[in-house]
């Protein structure tokens, strides 16, 4: 916490002012860059007995969708084509890119 006299030399000090915003903004753009690549993504799992797995991949990759609206339309997808599984063997849940 700043004491009011060294607000009162900052607001008196013009570049020193700017120096310090100018670094906060900077910390706050570089927050902000950092929370848009750590984007979340969704998984689809699989009940497998006790436990859940994401057994759902493309090339070898697990595959990932962009929103939980995809991942449950891969999920009706998949329901509709196999009418006997359950859709309480499957959930969606959000992961860090």
């Amino acid at each position: 916490m700043l004491t009011f006299d060294e607000i009162k030399t900052i607001r008196e000090n013009p570049e020193l002012y700017r120096a310090i915003v100018q670094a906060n903004l900077e910390a706050a753009t570089r927050a902000v860059a950092r929370a848009m690549a750590t984007k979340p993504v969704y998984i689809v799992e699989t009940r497998m007995g006790n436990t859940w797995e994401n057994c759902w991949t493309e090339d070898n990759a697990p595959l990932t969708f962009p929103t939980r609206a995809h991942a449950q339309a891969e999920i009706a997808d998949l329901l509709a084509e196999m009418p006997d599984y359950s859709p309480d063997d499957y959930r969606i849940t959000e992961v860090t890119a």
